[in-house]
């Protein structure tokens, strides 16, 4: 038994050494061909961000290759899809589906089949069960290194099909807090609003959490304050403003670049008109503008 169970793995262990071997020449011989350029076509994406039926040849190594893009957001988990239909010949059998990560003079090799070749392990692979032709590459915490060209590919004992590449386009979104970028005054008593807002986001994020200093606090309001949530932005409100909310606020979504504003709570109206000529005076009508732009922004953001 111990002899067949050593057969069975050298086997194995052959067996992908032949397939890595074979695909490092199959993936070389169009080594070179992508410059990081943008497909000429006009970009058309449908919900889940692929292009419709965009092709060029700059990505495909034989005519019958399929070239499509793919956009994204950074921070989120990106599914590139592979339908092997459009790949495998008619009866062919014991064929290996692999994932392939292109570079300007060199490539990664990401998955084989179900196992997972690479180290990093944001990279998932998946079979989809009511499609069995249906392969899924899954790069979780996606990053903008990550942007590029992503081949597909199914080989057999015969020989190797044609490919799909999927170029993928990453946006990066980021947050930022309505008002003065830098710091906030108010005076103890009043309201306090900090209203936060994603721009360049093509997805909504799954949480948007505010942090008081280095502490949470979605959950753990005090003081009457509560927490509106937008679609693509968040309010913290506080209905009279306290000296114990001095302090630094941040802004951070589950997929975009976190922002922070400084509030400082003053007893007097004497320390509003000190902290303005320390910090640079703000006549009334510019502080008139800027709180008509903060409402239309709030509207915008929470109808």
């Amino acid at each position: 038994m111990a002899v067949m169970y050593t057969h069975s793995v050298f086997l194995r262990f052959l067996l992908i050494f032949v397939l890595l071997d074979v695909t490092r020449g199959i993936v070389s011989s169009v080594k070179g061909r992508f410059r990081g350029k943008d497909f000429p076509e006009e970009r058309r994406f449908n919900k889940r961000g692929a292009t419709n039926g965009t092709k060029s040849r700059q990505y495909c190594k034989n005519e019958t290759d399929i070239c499509t893009e793919w956009e994204g957001q950074t921070r989120t988990t990106i599914a590139l899809h592979c339908n092997t239909s459009k790949l495998i010949s008619v009866g062919e059998v014991n064929t290996t589906v692999i994932w392939v990560k292109m570079h300007n003079e060199s490539f990664t090799i990401l998955t084989a089949g179900m196992r997972v070749i690479t180290d990093d392990k944001r990279f998932l692979v998946s079979n989809n069960k009511v499609d069995p032709k249906e392969w899924i590459l899954f790069i979780r915490h996606s990053k903008r290194e990550d942007e590029g060209l992503y081949k597909c590919q199914v080989c057999s004992q015969s020989n190797f099909s044609n490919s799909i590449y999927v170029n993928l386009k990453l946006i990066e979104a980021w947050a930022t807090i309505l008002g003065d970028p830098e710091r906030k005054a108010v005076k103890v008593g009043s309201p306090l609003r900090l209203s936060c807002e994603l721009k360049d986001s093509i997805e909504a994020p799954k949480y948007i959490f505010w942090y008081h200093d280095d502490r949470v606090i979605n959950y753990d309001l005090n003081d009457g304050a509560t927490v509106r949530e937008g679609r693509q932005g968040s309010e913290l409100i506080f209905p009279r403003a306290q000296r114990n909310h001095t302090g630094n606020y941040s802004c951070v979504p589950s997929n975009a670049r976190e922002a922070s504003v400084e509030v400082k709570i003053q007893n007097k109206t004497s320390e509003l008109k000190n902290d303005e000529k320390n910090g640079g005076k703000k006549t009334y009508s510019q502080d008139l503008v800027i709180n008509m732009l903060e409402l239309v922004s709030i509207f915008l953001v929470y109808r």
